[in-house]
């Protein structure tokens, strides 16, 4: 859920390797999927942090995935899983 509302507001996401979060950002395209430890968040958040760049793309990438998360988007993906059932 939070991932989501960080999309919404279109925010960098920072997350671990955790259930939802390889779906939810397409394999790290649109946001930095880490190692689930305190190291792994460590070093991304340094590196989001210290990076202005890095952390401009993802705030453009957020942005870019508020479609994924749009009713009608939701819905025609519902309908094709349908439809192929």
């Amino acid at each position: 859920m939070v991932m989501m509302e960080a999309v919404i507001l279109g925010k960098p996401i920072l997350t671990t390797d955790v259930s939802g979060a390889d779906e939810m950002l397409d394999g790290g395209k649109y946001g930095m999927i880490v190692e689930n430890s305190e190291d792994g968040l460590y070093k991304g958040m340094k590196e989001i942090l210290t990076n202005p760049e890095l952390y401009q793309h993802y705030c453009n990438m957020a942005e870019q995935r508020k479609d994924y998360l749009n009713e009608d988007a939701i819905m025609d993906r519902l309908e094709a899983i349908l439809e192929e059932a």
